[in-house]
Parts: C-alpha cells; sequence; structure tokens
C-alpha cells in the first residue's frame, strides 16, 4: 500500500516537473518505475523499522487491542512524514534541481517567513498529503490476529528471516555498495532522469552521514575586533559624496578565464575593461571544498 503511494507520487513529481525530464517516453517512464520500487523500498524500510520491529516481536502483548492501536498510530506518523518529504521536494525541485537533502533544512530555518507563501502556492500538494494519509488510515489492517500466538521457534524464525529481509532492502540488494543517491545514475543513459528515479528519503538518509562543512571558531569577535578593527566612524565635513563606490565580487570563477589575468583567451571583456579603471584583487580563496 505504501509503495502504491510512492509509485504515485514519483508520476506526480514527474507531471509537475516534466520539463526537466525532456524526451521521456511511455517505454522508459514504465521501466524507471519499476526500477524505482527498489529505490523506494530503502526510505520505506528505514521509516517503517521500528514498526516491524513491534509487529514481529515475540510476546502476547502484541496481540492487544490497545499495543495494536499504538502500531497504527507510528505507522501512520511514520509514513506520513516520509510521503509528507517526498511532496515537499516536487515543487523545491524547480529551484534546486534536485531531491531533497539535510542542509536543505537549515535553509529552511532561516526562510520560515516564506512558509505561507509556499503552502498557498502549493495548496494542491497539502490536499494530496491529506489524501494519502487517509488512505493509509482506511485501508490499514492489522497484522497479527487475535486469536493467539505460533510457537516461539516459529515466531523466532520468522523474525531472523524478515531482519534480513529488511536489511537487504535497506540495501537495496546484496552487491557490494549499498543504495546511494547517486546509484541512480547507472540505470539511466541520461543523467537529468535520476532524480526521478531516486526519492528525497534516500537522499535526506545518506546526507545525514555525511561530513558537513563547520565553521571554523580560531578566536573570538571581541578580540579579532581589537586587533583587526572592520568598522571605522568619520566625522562629516558637510559637503557630502558625490560619487558612487560600487564593489563587484565573481565568486566561483577561475582566474584562467579572467583576460586580464593570463594571455589566453577572456571570457570576461567587459570586467576587463572595468579591472583597468579600478582596484581589484588577483586572489582567489577558497575555505572548503564545496561552493
Amino acid at each position: 500500500m505504501v509503495l502504491l503511494c510512492y509509485a504515485g507520487l514519483r508520476w506526480l513529481f514527474y507531471g509537475l516537473n516534466q520539463s526537466a525530464f525532456p524526451g521521456l517516453g511511455w517505454g522508459e517512464g514504465l521501466r524507471l518505475a519499476l526500477i524505482g520500487i527498489r529505490f523506494d523500498l530503502v526510505p520505506l524500510l528505514y521509516f517503517n523499522s521500528l514498526y516491524i520491529l513491534l509487529a514481529l516481536l515475540p510476546w502476547r502483548s502484541r496481540t492487544m487491542v490497545p499495543y495494536q492501536k499504538m502500531r497504527k498510530v507510528l505507522f501512520l506518523c511514520s509514513n506520513g512524514l516520509a510521503l509528507g518529504l517526498e511532496l515537499l521536494s516536487i515543487p523545491y525541485f524547480r529551484f534546486s534541481a534536485r531531491r531533497l537533502i539535510r542542509s536543505d533544512f537549515g535553509l529552511w530555518s532561516k526562510s520560515m517567513n516564506l512558509t505561507g507563501a509556499y503552502l498557498a502556492d502549493f495548496w494542491y500538494l497539502l490536499l494530496t498529503f491529506i489524501f494519502l494519509l487517509s488512505v493509509l488510515y482506511r485501508w490499514y489492517k492489522p497484522a497479527v490476529r487475535s486469536n493467539g500466538l505460533q510457537k516461539l521457534p516459529y515466531q523466532l524464525g520468522i523474525f531472523a528471516m524478515t531482519a534480513l529481509l529488511v536489511v537487504l532492502g535497506i540495501r537495496g540488494g546484496v552487491q557490494l555498495r549499498p543504495f546511494m543517491p547517486i546509484t541512480a545514475t547507472r540505470y539511466v543513459n541520461d543523467q537529468r532522469l535520476a532524480p526521478l528515479l531516486s526519492n528525497s528519503g534516500l537522499s535526506i538518509l545518506f546526507s545525514i552521514g555525511q561530513g558537513q562543512l563547520k565553521e571554523p571558531d580560531f578566536v573570538d569577535e571581541a578580540r579579532l575586533a581589537h586587533y583587526f578593527p572592520r568598522f571605522r566612524q568619520y566625522a562629516s565635513n558637510g559637503g557630502g559624496l558625490t560619487e558612487n563606490v560600487v564593489f563587484i565580487v565573481l565568486e566561483s570563477f577561475s582566474q584562467e578565464y579572467v583576460g586580464l589575468f593570463n594571455d589566453g583567451p577572456s571570457y570576461t571583456p567587459f570586467l576587463d575593461s572595468l579591472l583597468q579603471a579600478g582596484y581589484y584583487s588577483r586572489n582567489g580563496l577558497a575555505n572548503g571544498m564545496r561552493s
């Protein structure tokens, strides 16, 4: 049931971002949908791992009605979170050209004032989320009957077999390396189709385990201001300035492409003319491996 929700969201993702996947025919789309089941199993099993564990623990409490109601709530919350992330990534793809990753939530925390506008623009996704939750709630059936349990050895065997299948599903199979977002590029001829094959749950889970850039703290602000004051206050002479000063910062651009800095071809003819008429710095500095 949850896999069908993932499949439906993949087609919705394609339909609302169709311009990003030109030339995708029905045959190729069906092939990607079938392969996408393997990718969908990864977040599905991750988010439902606790639910599966509670369903298989060999104790009699799992047949009680309160216990099964608790598992139903856990099922709805876990899958509601997973499907909500997939829905969030559908319009966000227009701005990022990729699925959601962990650092995106840090960016959103600084842009909470745009949440209302985001929901207003994509209100239909909120309705889709409510519809999917209602479907899961309506068709949920308890996995354990209340008329008793099988013998303990049988339960332990089922537990071990299911645990093995869950681990294999989370890895994406028995291959050497587990599934990652970049794994999708192996199954497509056009690399632009890779986001369509993958999903946001997999991207977020993978990015959580990746190292993030940390802001260095070599010296406190007060000591820094004492030795290297950055702000100065000048008294006005009352006349007022008549010239403007414009700072131009060119980011993520190598010196070899600036004609004034080398003898090769110039990709910045207008900037070259400005450099000769003002002050410029030849040094470009990088503070990490990511832009």
